[in-house]
């Protein structure tokens, strides 16, 4: 997982939103679960530059922030073939930020700004 160094900003989207039940300081971005002995994580940071290739969108009970990085899906890849695992069909990159409440989504702008990423840690069960 990767930490979101800058989640101020994003819990300011959010509520701007109107979300109200949210835990910023346990948002990340997950590269790959259960990873293998041996396997280095990468101690560099990693920012995602604004963008508007972004949705908000539903994912395992949670409302997520979906983005699109070809750096975190390439690392995703590397981890998966060195013997990580992944519990969805398809790696989606995202931020989830809330329960999912049953809301409309279709009016929620998603957030465009940048995503400041901390470096790879081990997951130890981080939730919302």
């Amino acid at each position: 997982m990767r930490p979101l160094l800058n989640s101020a900003d994003v819990a300011a989207w959010a509520r701007g939103e109107g979300f109200i039940d949210l835990r910023p300081s346990a948002w990340h971005v997950t590269v790959a679960g259960g990873l293998p002995e041996g396997v280095s994580l990468d101690p560099a940071g990693l920012t995602l530059p604004p963008s508007t290739a972004r949705a908000v969108t539903r994912m395992g009970g949670l409302i997520v922030l979906a983005v699109v990085s070809l750096a975190l899906a390439r690392r995703h890849r590397l981890l998966f073939a060195a013997g990580a695992h992944w519990r969805f069909r398809r790696y989606l990159p995202h931020v989830s930020f809330t329960a999912d409440d049953g809301r409309d989504l279709a009016a929620v702008r998603p957030y465009g700004g940048a995503l400041d990423l901390g470096p790879e840690l081990v997951d130890h069960g981080f939730s919302l």
